[in-house]
């Protein structure tokens, strides 16, 4: 016999599942605008290469929200099938839980490494970081 969740615990469950997918959305656009920014900003920078730095670091932005986002709506839609479908209800939640995982893991990994590559684009750069890191805290 699967266990399935309630009533009420669906309807809290398809809650989240919403919000995920909208803060998802959003984490993905907004890596969609940073990077074409990061590739105008590299093009740029072949007419003045002092922009090299800046666009290193927009493209890596950008590919850092489209994975937080891409993660991040793997997740909700776990918890989305929880609501949407009957006799799998522990299956989605495990699954739901393993992307969130995957989002944390790598985000604990990735951050520093990021951090780590701004300052090597360029001392310069390091304000633009430091916003990053607030950016990401912030969330």
């Amino acid at each position: 016999m699967n266990y399935e969740f309630s009533s009420s615990q669906n309807e809290l469950i398809g809650d989240l599942a919403k919000k995920m997918t909208f803060v998802a959305t959003l984490s993905i656009v907004v890596g969609i605008v940073i990077l074409i920014f990061g590739i105008i900003t590299l093009i740029a920078a072949f007419a003045e290469p002092s922009g090299f730095p800046e666009a290193i670091n927009m493209l890596i932005q950008g590919i850092f929200f489209l994975l937080i986002g891409t993660w991040t709506r793997k997740a909700g839609l776990g918890f989305k099938g929880i609501v949407t479908t009957a006799g799998s209800d522990i299956e989605n939640l495990m699954g739901a839980l393993g992307e969130l995982r995957k989002l944390y893991r790598k985000s604990e990994h990735e951050s520093p490494w990021l951090l780590d590559m701004g300052m090597k684009c360029g001392s310069n750069e390091l304000p633009i970081y430091i916003d990053l890191v607030r950016e990401w805290f912030a969330w």
